[in-house]
């Protein structure tokens, strides 16, 4: 299998963990192990994790517990502020799984049950998860047809340029550029670098099978990201661009 030098993304990518038992949290961070371009940042209670959400620092993923506790700040209160720009994967035991079937309705992407019996699906969740938040810039809800239509010819086809994604997306170029500014404020040639190198650091951490890209291109992106690194870290950390 092929090997890149992909340690510059290790620590690049923040997620909330919001778990009142420590022990679990240190089971959270055991899974995220493997792929080291994750920065788990844990909350024991709504409050703690309310402050990390409105510290500025881009979270791409939130997973949240359902803590029994009738506290305000709660985690309804979290999804209701919050998940419109950060998806929220909510870990429920069977005991408040009913309970966790109606965070749905509150804007969570995903609810799974407590305790994870299986890491690797659960880690393929959220790198999914992540993938999605990446593309879009933690939004979770798209108006527009185009965008949901660009967001699938990337995630299916992985287009190497801006070009070839409006080839495949069948709309002009200035078209796609300019609506993925308007809602992303991002430039998309940003996103096909990030979201290749990432998809190649999960199968390479992973040891799954690589992504549809050739080596070169992987090399290519890597030095793109040393040659702008500070704008690529402001785009992972959630600096306006």
């Amino acid at each position: 299998m092929q090997e890149w030098n992909l340690h510059f993304l290790d620590n690049s990518v923040s997620i909330l963990v919001l778990d009142r038992d420590v022990s679990y949290q240190a089971r959270y961070k055991d899974i995220f192990a493997s792929c080291p371009f994750y920065s788990p940042l844990s909350a024991s209670t709504p409050a703690e994790a309310e402050k990390i959400l409105r510290s500025g620092r881009r979270i791409f993923l939130a997973i949240t517990e359902l803590l029994r506790d009738e506290s305000q700040p709660d985690e309804y209160f979290l999804l209701k502020q919050f998940s419109e720009n950060v998806p929220f994967v909510v870990v429920s035991s069977m005991d408040s799984l009913e309970k966790g079937f109606t965070v749905n309705s509150y804007g969570a992407v995903a609810i799974e049950l407590k305790p994870i019996k299986n890491a690797d699906t659960f880690l393929d969740l959220i790198n999914d998860y992540f993938l999605d938040s990446l593309i879009t810039q933690g939004r979770t809800t798209i108006e527009s047809n185009y965008l949901v239509h660009y967001i699938t010819v990337l995630k299916k086809r992985l287009p190497l340029t801006v070009e070839e994604w409006a080839e495949y997306s069948g709309l002009p170029l200035p078209f796609l550029i300019r609506n993925w500014q308007r809602r992303f404020h991002v430039d998309p040639s940003a996103i096909i670098c990030l979201y290749t190198l990432f998809r190649a650091a999960i199968s390479q951490n992973l040891r799954k099978p690589p992504p549809l890209v050739p080596d070169e291109i992987v090399r290519n992106y890597a030095q793109k990201f040393a040659a702008n690194e500070n704008y690529y870290r402001n785009i992972l950390s959630g600096i306006a661009q």
